[in-house]
């Protein structure tokens, strides 16, 4: 349905005035009617109701008005809040909530409670119901409800008031307070029930209001009693006022109150509007030149027979269809005959191709106060373009007399517009003389004009005679080109210049090598000539300049672009004065003359020639050199430049620091002369050289020399007579040969040991200053080295004919002498009441040297057994052990060897050693086998051994039988069927070894072992 009668009728002919619908009732599917394209819309959220019995207010409903644009046929659903209702007067009825369909009704007030008919509490106000807007399908707005009051308990005190919408409710009062409803805090969009009254004995409890309903409805009010005897009853809190809502996207509030008393309704203002046209004024926008001054007009009409002339102002925007730019042109009001016309100049050419400017116009008509509600803005669009703009250049020259050939001349243009065109000209100028370009650089470029559309060019290279001059604007984006009056500067006229000659030796920064004066003989002398114009004309190059010597023409050259020539002049002849008298004549009148500038001459340059100096270097081919050596010197003379390409002749002289002659002079030979000599002493020996001139050369000293003599090398051999390897205390002879370069060399050898003194094992320093025999031999010997590396060196002590020297390094080492302690038994295993015989052999290891010395100390574990057992001669131990000594079980056994000084060395030659373990088994009974063994060398390193078991209760045994040299493993037999078993053993030591054969057992047949010695062969 429309909004006009809520039918769908046609709508009424336009009105300025705006026009009001009010909803008190829900409505669905109010459709905008067409020409509303804007809407004002109010809504009323309903009241909450009051408390029973003079009890709490209910909350004021909200009212919140909001503006939004919209489309004909957008349709909207609306739906009222009720007011809440009132609590009973006289009992424990509640008020109902004000109904809504959406998006929330009212809570119910909470009931009373009643003692006696003369005792009772009132029932709490219903909250008020939620108004709400929905658009197309959406909501759009909610007004929220206001809470219910709290009902009077009987003790009369007034339940709290009801909160307005989108507050909270207020407390209820006596006994301790009830709270009042949150305002939005309800579980769903409905307001909240208010809490019903519980017995009490004494004052009855009043019902708390119900929540007004809202986006989110407001919570239902609170009751308390007494606890725990719940003897008083407290009046009704009030309900929280529902929250109110709008969609910030689609509309804009313009206010929000909390002040409907009553039930809820909406209202919708709107106006009924025209569109209106725009048209641009034919013939108004013909095409323009350069920001030319136009006038733009258009004409606003209506577009409905009842519309009245729209009034109100047009704006005109150009945008540029090239760059974008957006230029304001102005505006305008509209006249009774709807024409506005905007003058501006501001257009102008934007694109530089095709040359045109291309714009946009956009006129935009925006209504009145009296337009506003019959008349709808409008834009129009329309193209514009615009055309350079005519120029015209203007020219002139600062000069009033006829300048000379090299002078500044100035030509200033300036570019103005030709109307209607208006701006000023930018851009760049070309100037021409004689129809040909010129410019202030090398490529005749043109020049920039200024912000005022001024150039100045200045010239100063113009040629002698008569130009014409003229120039051309070269246009710009917004102007065209132009040309300066022919007539203006056509018969400029320049005179010719002159010129300053300069003739001089060039300086010390640019050549300094040849600008000095005098000169040497058989120097070239050099001279420069700068001809300069007296002004900024340009010199001609190849224009000739003419040299004199003493008024006599010498030389001629031809000037380069900078206006410079240099002279060379060779074989200048010396003299007493040795003067030369020199003049320069620029001479543009000769052959490749120059017809800007008159003839010059320059300044007087005298140069005076000297003879020439010489070099003379004094070397020698060896410094140091050993005295009785032969060394040569060389003297080699050189001629410095210039004089250089003369050789040197005639001779030189050695002297000593002294000033004596070594021997005559010599005679150089293309400037070399050589001596050698053996006959000088050892030392220093300062020497220098004179060279005595020549016909080309003065005569002159060499550099010094200091050459130095030294005695005869010589070279220390070191070496040892046991190295690299030494053994402890085994003695040593240190030889040193001193081999010397030509004469025996005489002196003393002192011996090191990593580069300090030996010591003997008094601490004395010993191989010290050993004379050197006839031979070059000194020697040293002694055993007192001590274990560890030994870098040996020796250091020879010269006389003064023979330098003093180190040898080489010999690096010594000197090992220790060690041994180890071999342990075997003769009883694997032992029975109660053997006896065991416990050998233990030390042996040398390695390459260890000396008589081993000492003795045996046998171990069970930690204890020992028995005392100490002297090693002598063949360096066993043996040890008898009886059966007290040790008893059944497993024990472990080992062989501690404890060195003592060799008599010989007065110190222990050896270190201790203790052996490997030995597992003795000791078991209860007896052997029931007897074992029989021989053992016998069969060459130095091998053996064969012979054993024969066989059991005590008769017959022979069967099995296997091990065999161990030393206590080592080394081969295992199998016994025969008469119990009898032979090998033989390879690599076997050539000394004194224990030898034990053990019978493994078989069956009931137990071990049993017997022990043999195998000699050295």
């Amino acid at each position: 349905m429309m909004f006009a009668g809520l039918t769908a009728v046609a709508i009424q002919p336009a009105s300025a005035a705006p026009q009001v619908t009010e909803f008190h009732s829900d409505v669905t599917g109010a459709v905008v009617p067409a020409g509303v394209n804007f809407l004002t819309i109010e809504l009323h959220g309903g009241a909450g109701g009051a408390g029973g019995q003079t009890g709490g207010s209910g909350g004021r409903g909200a009212v919140q008005k909001i503006q939004l644009p919209v489309q004909p046929g957008q349709s909207f659903d609306i739906s009222v809040g009720a007011h809440g209702a009132n609590g009973d007067l006289n009992g424990t009825s509640h008020g109902a909530g004000g109904g809504s369909s959406l998006p929330g009704a009212g809570g119910p007030g909470g009931d009373g409670y009643l003692i006696n008919p003369a005792v009772y509490g009132a029932g709490g106000g219903g909250g008020g119901g939620a108004t709400s807007v929905v658009l197309d399908g959406d909501l759009l707005a909610v007004a929220g409800g206001g809470g219910g009051g709290g009902g009077t308990n009987s003790n009369t005190t007034p339940g709290g008031n009801g909160g307005n919408a989108d507050a909270n409710g207020q407390n209820g009062s006596d006994v301790s307070n009830a709270t009042g409803g949150k305002h939005g805090d309800a579980p769903n969009q409905d307001g909240g029930i208010g809490e019903s009254a519980t017995p009490t004995s004494a004052i009855a409890g009043g019902g708390a209001g119900g929540g007004g309903g809202g986006y989110e409805g407001g919570s239902g009010g609170a009751f308390t009693a007494d606890t725990p005897s719940l003897i008083n009853g407290s009046s009704g809190a009030g309900g929280g006022g529902g929250d109110s809502y709008f969609d910030d996207a689609k509309a804009t509030r313009t206010s929000l109150t909390a002040t409907e008393a009553g039930a809820g309704y909406v209202t919708f203002t709107y106006s009924v509007i025209s569109p209106t046209k725009i048209t641009f004024n034919s013939g108004g926008n013909d095409d323009t030149v350069n920001r030319e001054m136009h006038g733009y007009s258009v004409n606003v009409a209506p577009t409905q027979p009842s519309q009245a002339q729209p009034t109100g102002n047009v704006t005109i925007v150009a945008k540029s269809q090239n760059t974008g730019e957006v230029i304001n042109l102005g505006s305008d009001a509209v006249d009774s005959n709807g024409d506005a016309t905007v003058f501006s100049n501001k257009l102008y050419v934007d694109n530089v191709v095709p040359g045109q400017g291309q714009w946009t116009l956009t006129a935009t008509y925006t209504p009145d106060a009296a337009s506003q509600f019959d008349s709808l803005g409008s834009k129009e669009t329309e193209s514009a373009y615009v055309s350079r703009g005519d120029t015209d250049t203007l020219l002139s020259s600062d000069s009033v007399d006829i300048p000379n050939y090299g002078d500044d001349v100035n030509f200033n243009v300036s570019v103005l517009p030709e109307a209607p065109a208006s701006g000023q000209p930018t851009g760049k100028v070309q100037y021409f003389v004689d129809g040909s370009p010129v410019g202030p650089t090398v490529s005749n470029g043109p020049i920039t004009l200024n912000s005022a559309g001024n150039g100045t060019l200045t010239v100063h290279n113009l040629s002698v005679g008569v130009h014409s001059i003229t120039a051309t604007y070269l246009g710009d984006r917004e102007f065209n080109q132009s040309s300066s009056n022919e007539s203006e500067l056509s018969n400029f006229a320049i005179n010719q210049g002159d010129t300053t000659v300069t003739l001089s030796i060039p300086d010390g920064n640019s050549l300094p090598d040849l600008s000095h004066n005098p000169i040497l003989s058989g120097e070239d002398a050099l001279l420069d000539v700068q001809v300069k114009s007296n002004n900024k004309g340009k010199l001609k190059a190849g224009t000739p300049v003419q040299l004199f010597d003493n008024g006599v023409l010498v030389d001629e050259a031809a000037i380069d672009y900078k206006g410079f020539v240099e002279f060379r002049e060779s074989d200048l002849s010396t003299n007493d004065h040795g003067h030369h008298h020199f003049q320069a004549l620029y001479n543009p009148e000769g052959e490749g003359s120059d017809p800007n500038f008159h003839q010059a001459y320059s300044n007087f340059q005298d140069v005076v020639v000297n003879y020439g100096e010489a070099k003379v270097d004094l070397t020698v081919d060896h410094n140091p050199q050993r005295v009785g050596q032969d060394v040569t010197f060389t003297i080699k003379v050189t001629g410095t430049d210039p004089t250089s390409k003369y050789d040197p002749e005639g001779d030189v002289q050695l002297y000593t620091a002294d000033n004596t002659p070594l021997d005559g002079p010599i005679t150089l030979v293309n400037g070399v002369a050589t001596f050698t000599t053996a006959d000088l002493p050892v030392g220093a020996n300062t020497l220098y050289a004179v060279y005595k001139g020549d016909k080309h050369y003065k005569a002159g000293p060499s550099n010094t020399l200091l050459e130095n003599i030294t005695p005869q090398l010589t070279a220390i051999e070191l070496s040892a007579s046991v190295a690299p390897d030494l053994q402890y205390a085994q003695n040593e002879t240190l030889t040193a040969r001193v081999t010397a370069e030509s004469v025996p060399a005489h002196g003393t050898v002192t011996f090191l040991d990593n580069g300090k003194a030996i010591l003997d094992s008094n601490g004395k320093q010993i191989g010290k200053n050993i004379v050197v025999d006839a031979n070059g031999i000194a020697r040293f010997s002694t055993r007192s080295f001590r274990i560890g590396q030994h870098q040996f060196g020796a250091h020879f002590t010269g006389d003064k004919d023979s330098q003093s020297g180190a040898s080489n390094t010999l690096a010594v080492k000197v090992l220790p002498n060690t041994v180890r302690v071999a342990i075997s038994t003769d009883r694997i295993p032992a029975y109660t009441g053997d006896k065991i015989l416990i050998h233990a052999r030390v042996l040398k290891v390695g390459t260890s040297k000396g008589s081993i010395t000492g003795f045996l100390q046998y171990y069970d574990g930690s204890t020992k057994l028995g005392g100490a057992v002297r090693v002598s001669g063949s360096y066993w131990g043996t040890k008898s052990v009886l059966a007290k000594s040790l008893s059944v079980g497993k024990h472990r056994l080992v062989a501690r060897f404890i060195p003592s000084s060799d008599p010989s060395y007065h110190l222990k030659v050896y270190s201790g050693s203790t052996s490997d373990q030995l597992i003795q088994i000791r078991r209860t009974g007896s052997a029931n086998a007897r074992i029989a063994a021989t053992v016998k060398r069969t060459s130095v390193d091998t053996a064969t051994v012979k054993t024969h078991v066989v059991k005590k209760s008769g017959g022979d045994a069967s099995g296997y039988v091990n065999v161990y040299l030393d206590g080592v493993f080394v081969k295992k037999l199998h016994l025969d069927s008469n119990g009898y078993a032979t090998g033989d053993l390879t690599n076997v030591a050539d000394r004194e070894l224990a030898v034990t054969v053990a019978y493994l057992g078989s069956g009931r047949t137990k071990p049993v072992s017997i022990g043999k010695f195998l000699y050295a062969y």
